[in-house]
């Protein structure tokens, strides 16, 4: 061997393949195949394989995935090896091949990698080389060792590679090296994941029968696992199969069925087995007598596939069921073969629809006898599977395996009979076939199974009564019994179940107490830890104790265990069974309470449940039977035993219906239990009430009048239609009825929201009931009606019953039994009375005179107190007070209030509340004595009602003017205080605050509140927290500030400060009152600098309230203030008073905006015009005087007028006026037709037109305002047409008249003269401001133009004629500011302004005298004027003046003089006594110097002018045909001559003047272009420049 090994290490490869194939020879002995793997033969072995290269120079990668069919690849490349290398692979594989048979060498080859060679060799293109390696492979695979983590993927593909080899032989040993893999579970998915099922299927194909078998082998070891039987399916393997098994090999039919068997283990496939049609070959195998295997794996897969219910029909279909039973019986078969075929017949038994006909085949015969089994030596012993008495030394291995399988016989022997037993039908083939023996039998077995199953099937036998006998009577109770004490749990479990059937027969019932059942069984009920157990043990119980016999035995060891599990198990069913057993308890001679204490009400209230009739009728029995004692009730409620209650009621069955009524009634004598009896069994308890059985009607209806006495319950009574039950019942032929149904209604009243149906339906049966002869009806009626009265909608029906009659019937008995009756009766009538529409019906019935004598007679106060009260309501209607009052109502409870209890002196004082309400009976109440009955029940303080009462009747007293002095003196006003001062009463209080209120209106009253110092009363209450209190202190305060005597007072008592925090309320009704009573207050002549000071404090703040009420209360207290011309100043200086008064402005209250208006009026016409002016006020008053209201319009512009006034360019005030828009906004109200308002727009413009700036007179212009006041000028008359059509037309493009709107109407002289007469001197005034302002406007020199140039002269002129005094004196002033201008004396001619000016200067009147004369100055300037004047008449008032001490005389004498300047006016001068009083004037010493000069110069002027005219006419006359001397000559002569008079009586007095004088005579022979020195132009009508003395602005 060690030669060869050594030749084969030689490298010429022909020595080497001779010595391969020498040791492959030797090989063959089984002595040397491991030496030579110990002497190293492998290696020169495993060196050939690795040197093996292709021709080519390649090396091939072998045992890739890639590899294909290599005999394919042999084909293609035939000369990839050299015949020789070829020779030496096979011999080395060959050798492999045989070391590999070797058992011990199987492990080494591997450890020394021979896996690599083999997958190599496996790859070689040559069969033989491939079949060895397969062979070796196939040998490896079997070793235990090498089958698990030792082949890999590679070689594992290379397997699944070869299978698919042409060869047989190559595909058998690897299919048999994959089979052998497959042995071990965690390779099965491998080699499914590595695809070895599609070449293992495709083998199944193969040609040869032993590949057939491998295949079918290998596929059923993978489908034994459960993951690999899909895809076997989804690769058609069952398909494959399924044809094997009808195929002519037995060895292959039985290999196909046992991989079929396994795959029906799963649920999916043996559908699919169905399906694809292998049920019929299965079933020819099962009657194939010459193989055994076949048909042993045929009925094990029959019997997988039976175990699916579809397929079992389709078994039944094919006849499988006589084979197997055939097979079952056959004894010439082994015993697992017949196991097998039981185990079918027991699946297919598992079919309900199956049984009878197995039965019918004969299944019962065969299954009885697979049940002979050895005889056990003990029965109840711990057995295990194999009998404790055959012990391992006793038995061989053949004898175990021999008793293993009769035991799986016998198994499944006893499923097909426990599985036929379920079936009814079955049980009697199986009593009469004696099945009950073998099954006592193997209850007695050493096998669990057996026992587990035998006794099922006695436990369903036990079930039916014609098959229950058979079990008694051949030991199946004491089998049962026996089977108690077994370890095994279930059959613990089976066996009580087994015994409950057996003790439902009587006799068995005792035979269970009498063989020592009950301890197993309360064992078993107790424990646990088997909840299954635990039932059927409480089962056998139930049957037990169903037997009265047992009671006391039960009742004594039982009772405690049975109610624990009835409320402590978790199973519902133990829970049940329990209850059911205390059901049976129940109903023996047991203790009741002893059942309740125990727990046993609440869990036969769940047994009550139950949808079996006899169970519930068990249950509802033992509840009844508890409820007798009182201890029990509250337990049955509690634990929940009304809802069975509850739901028995509706049984159909009288019995039950009473048991519920009764235990119920019982149940609700208990008044704490009424609420949940009433919640959870109204309905049944009125269905059973509408019964026809009288005795459970009288027991339903009592019941319901138990719980109605709780009005908790009446929803759910009247929700369930227990209202309209009880009704109902009034009418039943049974008093007992009528009793109970009257107190539940009387009950069911108690609650308001549910008498709807009472009053619906029953009111006429209860009043008929009110008139019964029957005592207890006529209370419980008249209980009904008084329960019915205080709801409303009762009132009508009751009336129309007659149930006013009825009422008032039963207050004239005068039995003492019949007080309660009474007592409801006038009760139901007081409520009756609260009615406002039925008192009346009730006073024509006679009721206010049996009231009356029933109050004034009864002894029962609760009697008098109810009918004052209904006294009470009736006297709330007006109409029925003095009835009240005529019955002697009012008497009787004057009487009475003395000796009153609590409850009638409330009625008392309601009564006279309600009486004082009456205006006609107020009187009445104070004479009779009412009002100190009034105060002495308000110092009842424990009755808040009385004093509220008492406090509504004083305010009622109050509020009428007649009785305020009187209760004032009688102490009503002490009495108010003190309930004003009870806490906790807010009507009270508010009624006691009314009636201060109406005290403190009274001026008689407060006169003497205020000086009695009870004011404080009302300090008090203002600073109480009560708002009422607060109110009520405020109007008083209102009130009482409204009297002149009391402001002083008040002041003095510090109701000032009171007021003041009043003001800063947030109430509005406090803060109006307040701010009214501190305006009237602030209307007082009392006040000093601090009190005014605090009020402005006050008014400052309300002034920013939003209210319109306060916001005029504050705005008429700061108008107040200002109306005294030292609070201005006040007002002015104090912090945000003129902000809050120009805000005030602002408000949306008329009233509000005129006192505004009215105090800025009044301050505008103080000292503090800047002021005002810097707070803005003009730009409020421009929107005031915008306001759609006359009076706000008019104090405007009066306050305009004042801010106006006085200021002359010292402060700017008149020019902000105008700057402002002020003078617009009164041009516009000139125009409003209103002759005030026209007036005061006019003093305003006038007051803006003062002074000597140009510029207000401009504004007034550019406002237009000069047409308008020329209009307003002009009373009653329209302009002339002629003016509409000039001067508009020269205004049209004027700057001074812009969008104005002239008057055109065009009135006659006739039309003009009739409305002046209409208009009168009333319409002076405005004309009287009209013209003076036009007087200012003249002043200045742009607008005395424009003013000429509206004709304003005409319209002056035609005022003068008729006008008053001060309108001709405003006329006279323009007059002479016109005449001032010399451009426009010819305008003032044509007008007729002359005759004017010469009557204004006649007019006896200083004023009207010195401006005249200073306008006839002006205009006797100009000497084509001079000779007009003349003739108008100027001389004589100059004249005149001249003779009187006047300033008019200067400027009469300077006209006088220009006069005389003129020779046409000498002879008049002459006539009128001209000279004289020049001459008068010069001789006076007391008159000017400068006077007497003039004077003088002026006799002078016209001595001088005589001379001249003489000599003028002494040359004429000689100088014949002279014309006269020249007006030149003559003025020459004149001044000549006037110069030597001024020579010759020059003094020193007079030079003073004789400079002026000259320069106003020099330039007398021309036009007068200004006023000389000594007569200045007209000066303006500010002081300042001492213009002549006039009026100012009346009425402003």
């Amino acid at each position: 061997l060690r030669c060869v090994i050594t030749v084969a290490h030689e490298d010429a490869l022909q020595l080497k393949v001779l010595a391969v194939s020498a040791m492959r020879h030797l090989s063959l002995c089984p002595n040397i195949k491991r030496p030579i793997a110990l002497e190293g033969g492998l290696g020169p072995v495993y060196d050939s394989i690795v040197s093996s290269q292709c021709a080519d120079g390649d090396e091939s990668e072998f045992g890739s995935a890639s590899t294909a069919r290599y005999v394919d690849h042999h084909e293609e490349q035939p000369w990839k090896y050299r015949d020789l290398e070829i020779d030496l692979l096979g011999q080395c594989a060959g050798l492999l091949a045989n070391i590999a048979e070797d058992i011990q060498s199987q492990v080494a080859l591997v450890k020394d990698g021979a896996f690599g060679h083999l997958v190599k060799l496996s790859a070689i293109p040559n069969s033989t080389v491939q079949y060895d390696a397969t062979r070796c492979l196939c040998s490896l695979s079997s070793h235990p060792c090498n089958q698990i983590g030792v082949f890999g993927q590679t070689e594992l593909r290379r397997l699944c590679a070869l299978v698919e080899h042409e060869e047989e032989r190559v595909g058998r040993d690897a299919g048999i090296a994959l089979g052998n893999l497959a042995v071990a579970r965690r390779n099965k998915l491998q080699l499914v994941k590595l695809g070895a099922l599609k070449p293992l299927v495709g083998l199944l194909e193969s040609r040869f029968v032993s590949c057939q078998k491998i295949a079918a082998r290998a596929i059923c070891r993978l489908a034994t696992h459960e993951r690999n039987r899909s895809k076997i399916l989804e690769t058609g393997g069952v398909q494959h199969l399924v044809r094997l098994c009808e195929g002519p090999e037995p060895d292959l039919r039985y290999l196909a069925a046992k991989a079929l068997c396994n795959m029906c283990a799963d649920e999916h496939n043996k559908l699919s087995v169905v399906r694809l049609g292998g049920l019929r070959p299965l079933v020819r195998m099962l009657e194939e007598t010459s193989s055994e295997l076949s048909r042993r794996y045929a009925a094990m897969t029959l019997g997988n596939v039976a175990n699916e219910k579809a397929s079992q029909e389709h078994l039944l279909r094919h006849g499988a069921v006589s084979p197997l039973i055939r097979l079952a019986l056959d004894a010439s078969v082994s015993a697992e073969c017949g196991h097998y075929a039981v185990f079918a017949l027991s699946n297919l038994a598992t079919n309900r629809r199956s049984r009878m006909p197995l039965v019918r085949s004969g299944v019962l015969e065969a299954f009885l006898h697979m049940t002979g089994l050895p005889r056990k030596p003990q029965c109840g012993e711990n057995h295990g599977h194999l009998s404790p008495g055959l012990s391992a030394s006793a038995l061989t291995a053949q004898g175990e395996q021999v008793l293993a399988t009769r035991f799986e016989v016998q198994r499944s022997a006893a499923l097909g009979l426990y599985n036929i037993s379920c079936s009814a039908a079955a049980q009697i083939d199986m009593a009469r076939a004696g099945a009950a023996v073998p099954l006592v039998d193997l209850c007695c077995s050493v096998d669990l199974d057996c026992k587990r199953l035998a006794i099922m099937a006695l436990a369903n036998l036990a079930v039916s009564a014609r098959t229950r006998l058979a079990v008694l009577n051949v030991g199946g109770l004491q089998a049962a019994l026996a089977l108690l004490k077994d370890d095994e749990v279930e059959i613990r479990r089976c066996a009580c179940a087994a015994l409950g059937n057996v003790a439902i027969s009587p006799s068995a019932q005792v035979q269970v107490i009498v063989h020592g059942g009950l301890p197993p069984l309360l064992q078993l009920a107790a424990d646990t830890s088997d909840v299954d157990t635990q039932r059927q043990a409480l089962v056998a119980l139930v049957n037990v104790s169903s037997n009265e016999v047992n009671h006391a035995t039960l009742g004594q060891h039982a009772l405690g265990v049975i109610t624990r599990l009835a409320a402590e198990s978790p199973d519902t069913l133990v829970r049940e069974f329990a209850r059911l057993n205390l059901a049976n308890f129940a109903a023996g001679s047991l203790s009741l309470a002893r059942i309740g204490r125990a727990g046993g009400a609440a869990q036969l209230s769940k047994l009550a449940m139950s949808n079996n009739a006899n169970l519930q009728c068990l249950a509802l029995s033992a509840l009844r039977r508890l409820t007798h004692e009182p201890e029990n009730r509250g337990h049955l409620v509690s634990c929940g035993g009304l809802l069975p209650l509850a739901s028995a009621g509706f049984c159909a069955e009288i019995e039950i219906k009473r048991e519920v009524a009764t235990a119920l009634c019982n149940a609700t004598l208990e008044t704490t239990l009424c609420t949940q009896v009433a919640k959870r069994c109204l309905s049944a308890i009125v269905n059973i009430a509408q019964s026809g059985d009288k005795e459970a009607a009288c027991q339903a209806i009592a019941t319901l009048a138990n719980i109605s006495e709780d009005t908790s319950t009446h929803e759910n009574i009247e929700l369930r239609g227990g209202v309209s039950c009880s009704l109902t019942l009034l009418s039943h032929n049974s008093t007992c009825v009528h009793r109970e149904a009257s107190r539940a209604v009387a009950n069911l009243l108690s609650s308001h929201e549910h008498q709807a149906p009472v009053i619906k339906c029953g009111i006429v049966g209860i009043v008929r009931l009110v008139l019964s002869s029957d005592a207890e009806c006529r209370y419980n009626a008249t209980l009904s009606l008084r329960k019915l009265t205080p709801n409303t909608r009762s009132h009508l029906a009751i009336v129309e019953a007659g149930g006013i009659e009825a009422l008032l019937a039963q207050l004239d008995i005068l039995d003492s039994a019949e007080v309660p009756t009474r007592r409801q009766a006038v009760t139901a009538l007081r409520d009756l009375a609260a009615n406002p529409t039925l008192r009346l019906p009730l006073a024509d019935k006679d009721s206010l005179e049996t009231l009356v004598r029933l109050s004034e007679t009864s002894r029962e106060i609760s009697l008098q107190v109810l009918a004052t009260a209904t006294l009470r309501y009736h006297s709330m209607i007006s109409e029925l007070r003095l009835a009240l009052v005529e019955h002697g109502a009012l008497q009787m409870v004057i009487r009475s209030a003395a000796h009153a209890s609590g409850d009638l002196q409330c009625q008392i004082a309601g009564l006279l509340a309600n009486l004082s309400e009456d205006v006609e009976i107020q009187n009445h109440l104070a004479l009779t004595g009412a009002i100190p009955v009034l105060c002495a029940l308000s110092h009842i303080n424990e009755n808040v009602e009385i004093q509220q009462d008492c406090a509504r009747a004083l305010a009622n007293l109050c509020s009428n003017e007649a009785n305020l002095l009187a209760a004032y003196r009688q102490g009503v006003l002490q009495r108010l205080v003190h309930l004003t001062r009870i806490a906790d009463q807010d009507v009270t209080q508010r009624y006691a605050a009314t009636g201060l209120r109406f005290l403190s209106m009274n001026p008689e009253v407060r006169l003497f509140i205020v000086h009695e110092q009870m004011a404080t009363v009302f300090f008090g209450l203002a600073k109480d927290t009560l708002l009422e209190y607060q109110r009520t202190a405020a109007a008083a305060l209102a009130s009482m500030t409204l009297n002149s005597e009391n402001k002083a007072t008040l002041l003095r008592q510090g109701a000032l400060r009171v007021i003041d925090d009043l003001c800063g309320h947030r109430d509005l009704q406090v803060l109006r009152s307040g701010v009214f009573a501190l305006a009237n207050l602030a209307d007082s002549v009392f006040h000093t600098a601090l009190l005014l000071k605090s009020i402005i404090e006050s008014l400052v703040k309300v002034a920013t309230s939003e209210d319109a009420r306060v916001q005029r209360d504050s705005a008429r207290a700061f108008a107040c203030i200002v109306s005294v011309a030292d609070s201005c100043e006040c007002v002015a200086h104090s912090e945000g008073a003129l902000p809050a008064l120009l805000r005030l402005a602002r408000s949306l209250d008329v009233q509000c905006q005129r006192y505004v208006t009215l105090a800025l009026c009044n301050l505008s016409n103080s000292e503090l015009k800047v002021d005002i002016a810097n707070h803005g006020a003009l730009r409020t008053l421009n929107f005031l005087a915008c306001l759609p209201d006359i009076d706000c319009q008019r104090h405007a512009a009066l306050a305009i007028a004042g801010l106006a006034l006085g200021d002359y360019n010292s402060n700017g005030t008149k020019i902000r006026v105008v700057e402002e828009g002020a003078a617009t906004v009164i041009v516009d109200l000139i125009r409003f037709p209103d002759e005030t308002l026209q007036h005061c727009a006019a003093l305003a413009l006038g007051a803006i037109a003062l002074g000597e700036d140009d510029g207000t007179k401009l504004g007034i212009a550019k406002a237009c305002g000069l047409p308008f006041l020329l209009e307003l000028a002009e009373p009653g008359l329209a302009l002339e047409g002629e003016w509409d059509r000039g001067n508009k037309e020269l205004y049209s493009g004027s700057k001074y008249l812009s969008n104005v709107e002239m008057p055109l109407t065009k009135m006659t002289p006739r039309a003009r003269a009739e409305n002046v007469t209409r208009a009168g001197l009333s319409d002076y005034g405005r004309v009287f401001a009209a013209v003076y302002a036009l007087g200012s406007l003249s002043e200045c020199p742009e607008v005395k133009g424009q003013l000429v140039d509206l004709d304003a002269a005409r319209v002056v002129v035609a005022v003068v004629k008729q006008a008053t005094l001060e309108v001709k004196r405003a006329a006279a002033y323009f007059l002479a500011w016109l005449a001032e201008t010399v451009e426009h004396r010819g305008d003032l001619a044509a007008n007729g302004t002359l005759h004017a000016v010469v009557s204004l200067a006649a007019l006896d009147d200083a004023e009207c005298q010195e401006v005249a004369s200073f306008a006839l100055a002006q205009l006797a300037s100009d000497s084509e004027l001079q000779v007009p004047l003349v003739e108008f008449g100027a001389l004589r008032p100059l004249v005149s003046m001249m003779g009187v001490q006047t300033a008019a005389r200067h400027y009469a004498g300077l006209a006088l003089l220009k006069l005389a300047g003129n020779c046409d006016n000498y002879a008049q001068i002459a006539s009128e006594g001209g000279i004289q009083a020049l001459l008068r004037l010069g001789r006076e010493r007391a008159v000017d110097p400068e006077l007497r000069y003039k004077a003088t110069l002026a006799v002078g002027s016209l001595t001088s002018m005589a001379i001249g005219l003489c000599r003028g006419y002494q040359n004429e006359t000689l100088l014949c045909g002279s014309s006269g001397w020249s007006a030149a000559q003559s003025a020459e002569t004149s001044r000549s001559g006037i110069a030597a008079m001024l020579n010759a009586c020059a003094t020193t007095d007079v030079r003073r003047g004789t400079e002026s004088d000259l320069m106003f005579i020099r330039p007398l022979d021309t036009a007068v272009t200004s006023s000389p020195p000594s007569l200045p132009v007209l000066a303006s009508r500010a002081p300042s420049h001492g213009a002549p003395p006039r009026s100012f602005l009346p009425g402003l």
